[in-house]
């Protein structure tokens, strides 16, 4: 059987290695995390944590608090 290449994009290791760490700080503060989600027309991982916390991370790592 062939390896077939996903349809959707993968986050950058970056992404991946910063959404683990915002997830944990944000668990450590007793912040539920609502949604975890890449978009993909801007590949960015995009976070809802709370009821109105959230967090933007880039394609290059750079994270951004709403």
């Amino acid at each position: 059987m062939p390896f077939l290449l996903p349809l959707y994009p993968w986050p950058t290791p970056e992404q991946a290695m910063a959404c683990f760490v915002i997830c944990c700080r944000l668990t450590f503060l007793l912040q539920p995390v609502q949604l975890v989600r890449l978009d993909t027309r801007y590949n960015e991982v995009y976070i809802l944590a709370g009821e109105s916390f959230q967090v933007v991370i880039s394609a290059t790592g750079y994270v951004r608090y709403l």
